[in-house]
């Protein structure tokens, strides 16, 4: 007699993240789970008695997946980082975002809650020192707008444009909102002077964020 297949719940909530972002949350159930990972629906009712405590566990893996991404190290700059990694996520998991993130505010409320933990990583950068915690609060917030928007219009948006460019917008967004939060501070000679030690960063075309 063949032996059951094992799976951990690793695997099942792994298989639905990929099914919803093919064919949508509706059309995940127990049973296409098991046709998915090739096997019968007892080594699933193993960890779960009915899809509604997948779908419990699905979303808090969900925001894990994109709370990893918001804190991964693309660049240099723990600042523009934040919105590379919510744009690299929006972009390759479309109707991911769309089910989780575009229909409800908690997305906003886990941004929030992780605002600390973010700015603490921003005081590192050479610009964003001579901001205050308030400032970078602010700076935060601005940022996570523009952000959500480009999210959103990732997310909507059926022509064939290309991650790289709404980096690129990000990029040039978020160099002028570090510039206006900068001179908002009042402190004009000290920002010329971190911006005079950084131009060669535009001569070698590396951003000013960085």
């Amino acid at each position: 007699m063949a032996r059951k297949k094992v799976l951990s719940k690793e695997q099942v909530l792994e298989c639905s993240f990929r099914m919803i972002n093919t064919t949508g949350l509706e059309k995940v159930t127990i049973r296409a789970i098991a046709n998915e990972l090739g096997t019968s629906t007892a080594p699933i009712y193993t960890h779960y008695e009915k899809m509604s405590d997948i779908k419990s566990d699905l979303a808090r893996y969900v925001d894990k997946k994109l709370m990893d991404s918001l804190k991964s190290e693309y660049t240099e700059n723990p600042f523009y980082n934040i919105g590379v990694g919510l744009l690299t996520f929006a972009f390759d998991h479309k109707k991911v975002f769309q089910t989780y993130y575009l229909t409800n505010n908690t997305l906003i409320t886990k941004i929030v809650d992780s605002s600390p933990e973010f700015i603490d990583n921003m005081k590192t950068g050479s610009f964003l020192s001579l901001l205050s915690e308030e400032k970078l609060k602010s700076l935060i917030d601005d940022m996570w707008v523009y952000t959500f928007g480009l999210a959103a219009i990732i997310c909507i948006n059926n022509e064939s444009d290309t991650l790289q460019n709404y980096l690129d917008q990000l990029e040039k967004t978020g160099e002028r909102l570090i510039m206006y939060h900068l001179f908002s501070t009042g402190n004009i000679e000290k920002c010329f002077t971190i911006i005079n030690q950084n131009l060669h960063k535009c001569a070698n075309k590396e951003s000013l964020i960085v």
